[in-house]
């Protein structure tokens, strides 16, 4: 699933985000230098992994609170690419934000995803292509799209377009 779930639903997702959005998409269509910018919030936006669990292998207090080796943990991704102390106005969409520390890719280290460098290659050439090719895609209906249920991986199920 990795690589091909999640990207998927970074490119429908950050699409939705464009086309609700006309002036992001303007920004994108008259500058496209900014686009990998861009990818990084439709990153961050999106999220398509909702969690992972992990298992402290040490103890360790992080923000007041104790772990103890062998406690199982949920790390939740988009609660992380919402904090509001990471990123100013974490609930607007802006294909211009920098610095843009999201964990979409799993967070760091060890566990940071082995795709990344594909799957950001892949969003910038699949939205180079969509935004030079269709500029006046629009959103079919006012309707939200149709999500798959999951909670794990999320994104866009269905979403109706036309070319204007």
């Amino acid at each position: 699933m990795g690589g091909d779930e999640t990207t998927r639903h970074v490119i429908s997702g950050g699409m939705y985000q464009l086309l609700l959005y006309p002036q992001e998409r303007e920004k994108l269509v008259s500058r496209p230098e900014i686009l990998g910018v861009a990818v990084e919030e439709m990153l961050r936006w999106v999220t398509p992994i909702q969690n992972m669990s992990r298992t402290a292998t040490r103890d360790v207090e992080l923000r007041g609170q104790k772990l103890r080796a062998g406690d199982r943990l949920l790390l939740l991704y988009p609660s992380a690419n919402r904090d509001a102390s990471v990123f100013p106005e974490p609930f607007r969409f802006d294909v211009e934000r920098a610095p843009n520390d999201h964990v979409a890719f799993g967070g760091y280290g060890a566990h940071f995803c082995l795709g990344a460098s594909l799957a950001r290659l892949e969003l910038r050439v699949m939205f180079e292509e969509i935004l030079r090719r269709l500029p006046a895609l629009e959103l079919a209906s006012d309707a939200p799209p149709r999500l798959r249920p999951s909670n794990f991986i999320t994104g866009i199920e269905s979403m109706p377009v036309r070319v204007g």
